[in-house]
């Protein structure tokens, strides 16, 4: 990365910065924080180990107005502690600043299954709305549910949900997805419904 300019003198800190220091026993990359350079921002550097996961520092100094004297300042702050999951004896790589995916304290390992697990309660309740709105559908004679997916030059992807009481063709759904302002109007998908029964049944 080529090195950022300044109106006032120049930041005695390479945006490239990257130094190895032993933490706890551990060799533990440090380098900047993405974006701290950016005129206005304070410095800071993101730690990494392969196995202790990555930790992070921060600093009130300006970056533009950093020395490597505040950096040097910075590392000692650095540790290494174990996971807080229960039973774990695994290193915890921890600064001073709040660690991004990391509140409880988790070593990589436990940090992973907790994102997982919270994944699939959100999913959880995402297929429980979706099975409640395919009954109500259901239940007004509605057999089949097609998802629309809306892809624009500008903004977020969206999608819209249809039902319809017979199959719809591809070339409907096209037209839906074309009136939507979609650039890929193929990205559609069309699920037939099932009374409620019938799933209880298929998941026995």
């Amino acid at each position: 990365m080529s090195e950022p300019t300044f109106s006032g003198k120049q930041s005695a800190i390479s945006v490239n910065f990257r130094r190895t220091v032993t933490v706890g026993g551990l060799k533990v990359r440090v380098e900047l924080e993405p974006g701290c350079w950016v005129t206005g921002s304070r410095l800071g550097l993101i730690a990494s180990h392969r196995i202790a996961g990555s930790a992070r520092l921060v600093s009130r100094r300006l970056f533009e107005k950093a020395t490597p004297a505040d950096i040097d300042a910075m590392l000692p702050r650095l540790r290494v502690v174990k996971c807080r999951f229960k039973g774990c004896k695994a290193p915890n790589l921890v600064g001073d600043g709040r660690p991004r995916g990391s509140e409880k304290g988790y070593c990589a390992r436990h940090r992973l299954k907790d994102i997982v697990a919270a994944a699939a309660q959100v999913q959880a309740k995402l297929d429980e709305a979706k099975a409640r709105s395919d009954d109500a559908a259901y239940r007004r004679g509605f057999r089949y549910r097609a998802t629309v997916w809306v892809h624009r030059d500008t903004g977020d992807d969206m999608y819209s949900i249809l039902w319809f009481v017979k199959k719809p063709t591809a070339e409907l759904l096209r037209k839906v997805a074309k009136q939507s302002g979609s650039r890929l109007p193929n990205d559609f998908q069309i699920e037939r419904l099932r009374p409620v029964a019938h799933r209880k049944r298929n998941r026995r």
